[in-house]
């Protein structure tokens, strides 16, 4: 449904001349590209789950990266990590329970900033009370 949609955002907005219009349509469109790529993500993983219990062999990733949007390729590849598993693991950064899950886990660990440290930078911190 969402690929549909983009196609129907992306032929609207060869029509439409108003900026504020032009930019809700790109922002939606974004929204659409991104829910593609996290649908796709989830099927090439059920498809490695169901090869493995067949004893079948792994679905092709490039299959799975051939859905990856635009912007997604151009920020991987200037990353030079357009792997199965960055992808991954941007589609898994973009999700709000992976964005919550994160922001958990940084709170939990900012109180104890010193474990968190390499034990070659400790002599490097000037900020906190020794």
């Amino acid at each position: 449904m969402d690929e549909k949609m983009k196609k129907m955002g992306d032929m609207q907005l060869s029509a439409v001349t108003d900026a504020k219009k032009r930019k809700t349509i790109l922002d939606q469109i974004f929204l659409w590209e991104q829910n593609l790529e996290q649908f796709h993500m989830g099927l090439f993983r059920f498809r490695c789950y169901l090869s493995s219990l067949q004893g079948g062999e792994l679905p092709n990733p490039k299959r799975l990266l051939a859905f990856a949007s635009r912007p997604t390729k151009l920020a991987m590849g200037r990353l030079g990590i357009f792997s199965v598993s960055s992808f991954h693991a941007l589609v898994a950064a973009r999700t709000e329970s992976g964005v919550r899950r994160r922001t958990q886990a940084m709170s939990r660990t900012s109180s104890s900033k010193r474990k968190s440290r390499f034990s070659s930078l400790w002599g490097l911190d000037t900020t906190s009370k020794k």
